[in-house]
């Protein structure tokens, strides 16, 4: 107990001394005047955020019900005190005053003792859809997105919501996710939010078509859709619309309907809070229970689009692409843009104007993949505005460029390994190798394997300019400095990042294999049929593919390393036991 407690602070001190902790600094006022009063800032930020609700036009457009005739709705939600025990046992250490100044500390350090008065309480709440006033208002935090830091506008609001309030979401939601997937009433086209699936199975069933249509000698146009302040955005009386055509109804719907309704917000900055606001519209960033309504809010946009759109979507994160044959007039290399994409973006815009969902068009953007050295103009729009054609776009965290190489991904995600690296460095001065190893393993090199299965480098420059982050920290340790980098990695207990991302890749077919990854494994590999002595029963095929792109993409390149571990290996009942056995196979 008391190593743990040891480690809990070094990480603590590691969080706050790698962590950016700016404080926001003087913000344009509506004039354009700069304000410093933290008072002022904060409600400036108030006022920003509130800016971006919706007010309900009235209008509940028709939504036939997606639950089956046969299948009973889900009405009903009970807290029992086993239920309860097992949240709040969960809970982080924190002392956060959050509304109700009852820190999640204080749950968990009772856990047994409020247990039962917690579920009495819950399920009173529940019967009556009453909430506590402090269960209803919300403390936000300002978060900055991206852009320039003297605009309100460029910051994101995170609640801090009641304590009791999350735990006894937390159960509803558990109720409604097991209700919902086992009725297949979410689209399998989302990636967010959800049980075995994640930003890396949206990029690697993007990738996988992009790559067949290279492979083919085609073309993709895919266009990237950010909506404005999406989750600001949601109108309450439609979600519930919504919520009621998919079986969520009764005592249930009424709750929720409470828990939107009558909610306020101040912004807090140190020790200074706004005014408060009243809520008109949103889900709750920090919530519980609001990333999953809001898939449910947002979940038919995908029935309203072609299935040859390949609309994808990670939350409000949407993609679409499809096809396009080059075409040559008068001798030189066209493209003309495929009607059929710009028809799905015209049924796109319909859908958001109707649902009261705007579109940020000057967020979103075209990205033309293909083998051709010069880039083919595009044209595509969102009611009336074109949108810009780009050679490269950040998706989920990966910049995809025009020929999928990944090239200024590597570069991207190299400078800010260095970056973080460098900072670690200046923050020890003791130079002790197990808290510097710590917090290399911790900060680092997260960094350098965040979605490898998408962007794993074949070329030996690539390789090498990652494997020398690691190179360079560990010889940047004294006690290391003078080694050879073999030695080195043996004296720290550390793999190589190139076997560690082939390892990642074998974690991976591992998991599409055995269904812990929500993917088509046909779409990836085939298995291996014909009689073949050695080897095991999970052998896959070697595809056939006739540029680099796919030769060294993740369905191709992890035949080999897959086919050659032992049988014992790749039939392992678990992902921990697999990587067990993974390591002692290698």
């Amino acid at each position: 107990m008391q190593l743990y407690v040891l480690k809990k602070l070094l990480y603590n001190i590691l969080y706050r001394s790698l962590t950016r902790n700016e404080s926001i600094p003087p913000l344009l006022d509506d004039a354009g005047l700069p304000v410093d009063d933290c008072d002022t800032k904060a409600n400036l930020l108030n006022e920003a955020f509130s800016s971006a609700f919706t007010h309900d036009d009235g209008v509940l457009p028709p939504f036939p019900d997606r639950l089956d005739p046969n299948t009973s709705p889900l009405d009903s939600v009970f807290f029992t005190p086993a239920s309860v025990l097992t949240k709040l046992l969960r809970l982080k250490k924190s002392s956060t005053l959050n509304p109700d100044n009852f820190p999640p500390l204080v749950l968990l350090s009772c856990a047994y003792q409020l247990s039962v008065p917690l579920s009495i309480i819950f399920n009173y709440i529940f019967d009556h859809s009453e909430l506590p006033t402090s269960w209803l208002t919300s403390t936000v935090i300002p978060l900055f997105k991206k852009g320039a830091r003297n605009i309100a506008s460029n910051y994101r609001p995170i609640s801090l919501t009641s304590s009791c309030c999350k735990v006894m979401e937390s159960i509803i939601h558990d109720s409604m996710s097991t209700f919902l997937l086992t009725n297949n009433l979410i689209s399998d086209h989302q990636h967010g939010f959800l049980k075995n699936r994640s930003t890396i199975s949206n990029l690697l069933s993007s990738l996988r078509i992009w790559l067949s249509s290279l492979n083919s000698g085609k073309s993709t146009d895919v266009i990237y859709v950010d909506f404005a302040k999406a989750f600001d955005s949601v109108s309450h009386p439609k979600l519930l619309h919504k919520l009621a055509s998919y079986g969520i109804r009764g005592r249930l719907l009424s709750w929720i309907s409470a828990w939107l309704s009558g909610r306020t917000q101040t912004v807090k900055l140190g020790a200074f809070f706004s005014l408060p606001k009243s809520v008109l519209s949103g889900i709750l960033q920090g919530s519980v229970l609001g990333p999953l309504l809001f898939l449910l809010f947002i979940n038919d946009l995908v029935d309203f689009l072609p299935p040859d759109s390949h609309p994808t979507l990670f939350a409000d994160d949407l993609k679409l692409f499809t096809d396009t044959i080059p075409i040559p007039v008068n001798n030189l290399p066209t493209s003309v843009s495929s009607q059929f994409l710009q028809d799905s973006l015209n049924m796109l815009y319909a859908w958001s104007q109707l649902w009261q969902l705007p579109i940020s068009i000057p967020k979103c953007s075209i990205l033309s993949i293909s083998n051709s050295k010069t880039p083919l103009p595009r044209s595509y729009f969102i009611g009336a505005h074109q949108l810009p054609q780009v050679t490269s776009c950040s998706d989920l965290g990966v910049i995809i460029d025009d020929k999928l190489s990944f090239s200024y991904h590597i570069l991207s995600t190299v400078k800010k390994a260095y970056r973080k690296s460098a900072l670690i460095s200046r923050c020890f001065h003791s130079k002790n190798v197990t808290n510097l190893k710590r917090a290399f393993c911790s900060y680092v090199r997260p960094i350098l394997e965040y979605a490898s299965q998408i962007w794993s480098p074949h070329s030996l420059k690539d390789t090498a300019l990652l494997e020398k982050v690691q190179r360079r920290f560990t010889k940047s340790i004294p006690a290391l400095h003078l080694l050879p980098y073999s030695t080195r990695l043996t004296n720290l207990n550390l793999q190589s990042l190139a076997l560690r991302r082939t390892n990642i890749d074998l974690c991976t077919v591992y998991r599409i294999l055995h269904r812990q990854i929500s993917l088509d494994s046909t779409l990836f590999f085939t298995l291996r049929t014909n009689s073949v002595t050695r080897g095991h029963s999970l052998a896959l095929c070697k595809p056939s593919v006739r540029l680099d792109t796919s030769k060294f993409a993740f369905h191709a390149r992890v035949v080999d390393p897959w086919n050659a571990l032992p049988a014992e290996t790749v039939n392992a009942i678990s992902i921990s036991s697999f990587k067990a056995r993974l390591r002692s196979a290698i």
